[in-house]
């Protein structure tokens, strides 16, 4: 019953019933609970191996390139002005916990030695005006966890990542390009490009 606009152009059109199986792992009990999985990194985490102080990234109102090294990172939260792009250079496995909310008024990307991979997770919500999410080169490899009900995307924006944020409103302007994957409450977004990664 979907219904196809009249500017898709399609080789052939097949209309017969089809059996979808359920995603794997999106029972009740198996969702992964992000809120506690950040509280219990308050107190068992890495951060004394960074190169930077966390409460940088509480205010992050200039240009920053940071090397993340392999471990679990607590962050009580992200935040960044307009003038804030951050780059993360992650040289191993990094997972990153932000208690509070993400919110991202400039770019972030990520750049990944080979075999490194970032999972951001993030308790509360994430928003972002910036035009760069993630890694172009690698999207599967970056992971954002979202525990809050709202991740909220601006127009003309380049995201790449893997998103799990399965109580919010994925939200998102005009003309997103996106190479990932999404695994959400809801979705709205207005004109895009989907580049799914499998």
């Amino acid at each position: 019953s979907a219904t196809v606009t009249p500017d898709v152009q399609s080789m052939g059109v097949a209309r017969q019933p089809v059996s979808v199986p359920g995603p794997c792992g999106c029972g009740a009990s198996s969702a992964p609970d992000l809120v506690a999985a950040v509280a219990e990194r308050k107190t068992r985490n890495l951060n004394p191996t960074l190169s930077f102080p966390v409460e940088l990234l509480a205010s992050v109102e200039e240009p920053e390139a940071l090397d993340i090294p392999c471990g679990e990172f607590y962050l009580p939260e992200l935040r960044a002005t307009d003038a804030g792009s951050l780059e993360l250079r992650v040289h191993g496995r990094a997972a990153i916990f932000v208690a509070g909310d993400v919110h991202l008024g400039n770019n972030l990307t990520v750049t990944l030695d080979e075999g490194a991979e970032l999972d951001l997770v993030v308790a509360g919500l994430f928003d972002m005006t910036g035009g760069v999410f993630g890694s172009s080169a690698s999207p599967a490899r970056v992971r954002l966890w979202v525990g809050g009900t709202r991740v909220s995307l601006p127009p003309n924006v380049q995201f790449s990542a893997a998103v799990y944020a399965p109580d919010a409103v994925f939200s998102a302007g005009l003309n997103l390009r996106f190479s990932g994957s999404l695994y959400v409450g809801a979705l709205f977004v207005l004109r895009t490009y989907f580049d799914p990664v499998f």
